[in-house]
């Protein structure tokens, strides 16, 4: 799979004077990326010798919501690890898939249902000299987010990489948000104090200048889609004529819905949430009246509700299948 993520070659190192982190308010982009940011557990093997030995419960690193359902990381931050889950401010969700691209060092975790998460925008734009902030759960010490500032721009084995200095180059930081003033992920943090310029270590960052949004939606829709449905529903609908019944829905970004209804007698369609139980008050996504089943992938997180009525004189009874998946 082309992976969208990878940025072309920046070329030799190169610094600019950088600003003092101390000159920089980053409170408003720390509390975005902390709505945002997620702990990357699981059962981290370690091969030692002939045997494979499992570490239940390791913390392995860090990553972000790039979607209400999926989370962007470094590939090495899951390369070895099973039973995967990711803990933020909404909560712990166990990892359904990884979508790695090992070449890039990124990975997308596709997420079991729970909570949704904040996700973070993503910029570019943001260079040597100007300030960022970069946040993650390094160590054993919870949630961490300082300012830094970019420093340099260099390429290791054909990776483009920005160098920073902040406060949170540690383990466990891998695969964070770095975000800029302007509130967007801009990077995610790679490998801490690997670069060494003179006396100083810097740390070393995954710039997100070629990344496509895109590319984690795709692959998310193309995942639902291949799961069985989750929740089907049968609803046995007594109508008069001009009257409508109502399911209220709240799905996730990218659901997939799908209503199964009778051929004759009866209409049903997909409305956001309307200000009233009246048609006239509901605004329509998508509806037929021809028996043919009708499906809709919601782009964001959403109330919908699915309506059934009949014009038929003598009304409608019969059963009408919903799926959600």
């Amino acid at each position: 799979m082309n992976p969208a993520f990878v940025a072309a070659s920046l070329g030799a190192l190169a610094f600019a004077g950088p600003v003092r982190a101390g000159e920089i308010d980053a409170t408003a982009a720390c509390a975005v990326a902390r709505d945002a940011a997620v702990e990357v557990t699981g059962d981290l093997h370690v091969f030692l010798g002939v045997e494979d030995e499992v570490r239940p419960g390791f913390r392995s690193g860090s990553g972000f919501f790039v979607t209400a359902d999926a989370v962007l990381t470094a590939h090495h931050v899951v390369a070895r690890l099973d039973a995967a889950k990711v803990c933020g401010a909404s909560g712990c969700r166990d990892v359904a898939q990884v979508i790695a691209w090992p070449e890039s060092d990124l990975a997308l975790l596709i997420l079991a249902d729970g909570t949704p998460g904040s996700p973070l925008k993503i910029g570019v734009g943001v260079g040597p000299g100007q300030p960022v902030i970069a946040a993650g759960f390094p160590g054993d010490v919870g949630y961490v987010c300082g300012p830094g500032n970019v420093v340099g721009e260099t390429t290791v084995r054909d990776r483009p990489y920005w160098l920073f200095d902040g406060t949170v180059a540690a383990a466990g930081s891998s695969g964070g948000p770095v975000v800029s003033l302007g509130k967007r992920a801009v990077a995610i943090g790679a490998v801490s104090g690997a670069t060494v310029v003179g006396d100083v270590r810097w740390n070393r960052a995954t710039t997100l200048d070629a990344y496509d949004p895109s590319g984690p939606r795709h692959a998310l829709a193309t995942w639902r889609k291949e799961q069985p449905w989750t929740d089907v529903r049968s609803v046995n609908a007594k109508l008069p004529p001009g009257k409508a019944h109502w399911e209220d829905l709240k799905v996730p970004a990218l659901a997939d819905l799908e209503i199964v209804g009778p051929a004759d007698g009866l209409c049903y369609g997909f409305y956001e949430a309307p200000t009233g139980l009246d048609l006239a008050d509901s605004k329509p996504i998508a509806w037929t009246c021809d028996g043919q089943a009708l499906r809709y992938t919601t782009s964001r997180e959403q109330a919908v509700r699915i309506g059934l009525w009949t014009d038929v004189a003598a009304g409608f009874t019969g059963t009408v299948e919903f799926r959600r998946r």
